[in-house]
């Protein structure tokens, strides 16, 4: 799983940005967590990619690709999605919760 977010932003910190102080703390608590827990974190991400994969081919049985794209649009594009669903979405599904349960 790629470390380099690329500039890739998760937006769930875009959204907690009115409040600073709970932005901070929350950030600082799973820098802790993700200095002890990257195996961990990874591997659930992993197990989280697959899973999403499974229903993602299901789900587009039978569909049509984007056929109109050229190579060039289609590689880019791939690479973007790639870099976005393996190292910001699939870690958020550990690490939101991870946070929700920070402030419980």
């Amino acid at each position: 799983m790629p470390s380099n977010y690329s500039g890739v932003s998760p937006s769930v910190f875009r959204h907690l940005t009115p409040w600073p102080k709970l932005l901070l703390l929350l950030v600082s608590r799973l820098e802790e967590l993700e200095s002890v827990s990257i195996p961990t974190i990874d591997s659930l991400a992993t197990q989280a990619l697959k899973m999403a994969d499974r229903h993602a081919a299901k789900l587009g049985e039978g569909s049509e690709g984007l056929e109109e794209l050229n190579n060039t649009d289609r590689q880019w594009l791939q690479e973007v999605l790639d870099v976005f669903i393996n190292a910001v979405l699939a870690r958020g599904v550990i690490i939101v919760p991870t946070m929700r349960l920070q402030i419980a």
